[in-house]
C-alpha cells in the first residue's frame, strides 16, 4: 500500500485551530510503517510536536515530562515529503507491558510551525500465553478503534491521551488544538484483537529549550 500524505493547507474547517495559510509546507504521512519504503502500514500518528521539535529536543521534553526512559523500540519508518526514514526517537515507561513513542522529524521546516516531529504514541500489554500468537512473548495494542475495535479507546489513543496529560499547562508547551486525520485503520495485534485510532491528532509545542 502506497503512503498517503497530511498536508495542513487541506484543513480549511478548522480554521478555528489552524489558520488557512499555516503549515502549507508540513507534510506528513498517516502512518508509520514496517519496511523502509514506507509502504507497510503500522501505527496511526497521533501527536504532531512543533516549534523547535527538532528529533533530539522532542525526545528530551517528552522523556522528561512522562517519565519515560530509552530502549530498544524503534524499528519504524515514517513518510514526510517524499522521504522515508528510520524513527530513531522512541522512548517507553517499561520493558513489558507500557507505554511507548516513536518519533521523526518532518523532512522539511514550516513557515508557520517551525521544525516538526510526528509520533505514534501508545499502550501495549507484554502478551507471553502458549496459546496466543504472541508465543514466547510479544507486544500487543491494546484493543480498540472505530469498526473491528467495537469503538473502544485503543491504546493509541490512551498513549496520545497521556503525551496530552503529560505537556497540557506545561511552560512553552503551547497546545494548538486537534485535528482528524482520519487515519483509523485497524491493525491485529498478535492476540487476535485489533487496535486503531480514533483519528484525532494532537499538536504540541516544543520550546527552543532543553531539560
Amino acid at each position: 500500500m502506497s503512503p498517503k500524505f497530511w498536508t495542513l493547507f487541506l484543513a480549511v474547517p478548522i480554521a478555528l485551530v489552524f489558520s488557512n495559510s499555516a503549515a502549507a509546507h508540513f507534510e506528513s504521512g498517516l502512518y508509520s510503517h514496517r519496511a523502509s519504503d514506507c509502504a507497510s502500514r503500522s501505527d496511526p500518528i497521533t501527536v504532531v510536536f512543533y516549534g523547535y521539535a527538532t528529533g533530539t529536543r522532542t525526545l528530551n521534553h517528552v522523556r522528561f515530562h512522562t517519565g519515560w526512559g530509552g530502549g530498544s523500540g524503534g524499528g519504524q519508518y515514517f513518510a514526510s515529503h517524499g522521504i522515508c526514514g528510520a524513527g530513531t526517537q522512541h522512548a517507553e515507561s517499561g520493558t513489558f507491558t507500557r507505554y511507548h513513542i516513536r518519533m521523526r522529524k518532518t523532512y522539511h521546516d514550516d513557515a508557520t510551525w517551525g521544525t516538526t516531529t510526528t509520533g505514534t504514541p501508545h499502550h501495549e500489554d507484554w502478551i507471553d500465553s502458549a496459546i496466543s500468537g504472541c508465543f514466547p512473548g510479544n507486544h500487543a495494542v491494546d484493543k480498540g478503534g472505530v469498526d473491528k475495535g467495537g469503538g473502544l479507546q485503543s491504546g493509541f489513543d490512551q498513549g496520545r491521551t497521556r503525551i496530552y496529560n503529560a505537556l497540557i499547562g506545561q511552560p512553552g508547551h503551547t497546545f494548538a488544538g486537534s485535528v482528524n486525520w482520519g487515519n483509523t485503520q485497524e491493525f491485529k495485534q498478535c492476540d487476535g484483537d485489533w487496535a486503531g485510532s480514533h483519528g484525532t491528532v494532537y499538536w504540541f509545542r516544543i520550546p527552543n529549550s532543553s531539560h
